[in-house]
């Protein structure tokens, strides 16, 4: 049994933030002693770093929890199952195998399998959001090294750049910038959601990860500009994303400023939140901004 600072040292998890997640999310539970002190078990530490890895895969710190939660009652395997049920897509399960021998080609054929069974809304939702949690915790409980991680990452941003590239530029309404503040590199989200407004014909432009103030008040000066989209992934995000909200306030009251991600709660200045999967967000912006949908 650990205590509260030794299992915040063992999982990089601020004290803090462990105290947050319990309060608001039921997370770790941990036992209490006679004079009120936390103690941490196993299974404690075990929902500590499921969460850390769904919040590191993008999901909104709610949907995290509930995941954790339901892993309580649910193994691992009857989660792969679940995944793998939807539209006949491949067990996500190949996907941690792939990254093990670091098999590119095997990477690049799982995700062309899985894209080419459903939609592009159902299949990031469904299975790949799900599937890259999975990665991370193969990663968290060392069943897969650093450069596996990395591989995946790097061919699910092939894919995926692939898919907003065949979604088109065209679009109606305002324009919209989607992309991360400085320093801030966890791209997957930030490029799923530009890929998903497009579909349902915004006009979304995806300028990337680490962008200074100064870059994104330049790129806002625009007046066909309407909205900007920031993903907050990680804690050492926040600062940074609310400095480029403040930058950018300033030049362009009139903007609407929407954030997502797994700390977009913990961010201030925004105009629009998003607390669900990348399908829905898009939709919830296109609903502030007036935007006429596709039928998609």
């Amino acid at each position: 049994m650990l205590t509260i600072k030794a299992a915040s040292e063992q999982t990089a998890v601020p004290v803090a933030t462990l105290r947050a997640w319990e309060r608001r999310y039921g997370i770790a539970d941990p036992v209490r002693t006679e004079n009120g002190y936390r103690l941490y078990d196993d299974r404690a530490l075990g929902e500590i770093r499921a969460m850390q890895a769904l919040l590191a895969a993008g999901w909104a710190p709610r949907q995290a929890a509930d995941e954790v939660r339901r892993r309580r009652t649910t193994p691992a395997e009857a989660l792969m199952a679940l995944i793998a049920d939807h539209a006949g897509l491949p067990g996500p399960e190949a996907l941690v195998e792939a990254a093990q021998r670091l098999d590119e080609p095997a990477l690049a054929g799982i995700l062309d399998e899985a894209f080419a069974k459903a939609s592009f809304e159902h299949v990031f939702e469904a299975w790949l959001t799900p599937a890259l949690q999975l990665i991370g915790r193969a990663w968290i409980e060392g069943n897969l090294d650093i450069s596996g991680e990395h591989l995946v990452s790097a061919a699910v941003m092939r894919r995926l750049a692939a898919l907003y590239d065949a979604s088109g530029a065209g679009g109606l309404g305002p324009r919209v910038l989607v992309g991360l503040a400085t320093g801030c590199e966890h791209e997957i989200p930030a490029l799923a959601f530009a890929i998903a407004a497009r579909r349902i014909g915004m006009r979304a432009t995806y300028l990337g990860p680490d962008l200074p103030a100064s870059a994104w008040v330049s790129a806002t000066r625009d007046p066909s500009v309407g909205a900007v989209v920031l993903s907050v992934t990680t804690t050492s995000d926040i600062e940074a994303t609310g400095a480029v909200i403040a930058a950018m306030r300033e030049a362009r009251p009139d903007l609407q400023i929407a954030v997502g991600g797994a700390r977009s709660d913990e961010v201030d200045g925004a105009t629009v939140r998003f607390s669900r999967g990348v399908p829905d967000a898009a939709r919830t912006l296109a609903t502030a901004l007036a935007t006429p949908l596709l039928g998609r």
